[in-house]
């Protein structure tokens, strides 16, 4: 019989992976999480439970599932006594989320490249009609971005620019697409 599971929605995984040490999330965001656990519970299959992290219940006979199995994932089931699946060192998850690593893979819009310099981002920007998409490396639902509607990057934009190379994460930059839809694929890798 399969083990009932015990899920932490931790959809800011991408905020924890890129800056790791001492990452808690804030008080907005767990109110947040819990109108979306809400809505969401219908999804998770019957048995299994979604975590509130503002309450602690023990679940000893409860495997751990989350988003992305980060330290504060796997913090989650040990303080509620699951069992802790096995999963990817966070210098793993760290390098294979980070967008430099998909860049290597290759991108799908033409012109589109990582950048770890402003020198780099002002040729990739020189070389290409606006509007741009920037993106930090690490990034979800939309946070992490800035438009660019030319080839230049504007006062408005910059304190983003330079915050991301100050941070070493370096920015994905990309031509503006106007979005006909999106579709996911989740799933789990062993």
């Amino acid at each position: 019989m399969a083990r009932a599971r015990i899920w932490l929605l931790n959809f800011d995984a991408d905020d924890e992976l890129a800056g790791p040490r001492g990452y808690t999330p804030r008080a907005a965001l767990l109110e947040r999480s819990g109108a979306l656990r809400a809505k969401l519970t219908g999804l998770v299959p019957p048995g299994d439970e979604i975590i509130d992290e503002r309450v602690v219940t023990r679940a000893p006979e409860h495997e751990g599932r989350a988003f992305c199995p980060t330290p504060r994932a796997i913090r989650a089931w040990l303080d509620r006594g699951a069992v802790v699946p096995l999963a990817p060192s966070l210098e793993t998850l760290r390098r294979v989320n980070h967008r430099a690593f998909s860049a290597r893979l290759g991108h799908s819009l033409p012109g589109a490249r990582f950048v770890e310099t402003a020198g780099e981002l002002a040729s990739v920007l020189a070389g290409g009609a606006g509007p741009w998409l920037l993106k930090r490396a690490f990034g979800f639902a939309g946070r992490g971005r800035q438009r660019l509607r030319s080839n230049e990057v504007d006062a408005g934009v910059e304190p983003f620019v330079r915050a991301s190379f100050t941070a070493g994460h370096g920015l994905l930059a990309e031509p503006w697409v106007d979005l006909v839809a999106e579709f996911g694929l989740h799933g789990f890798i062993s």
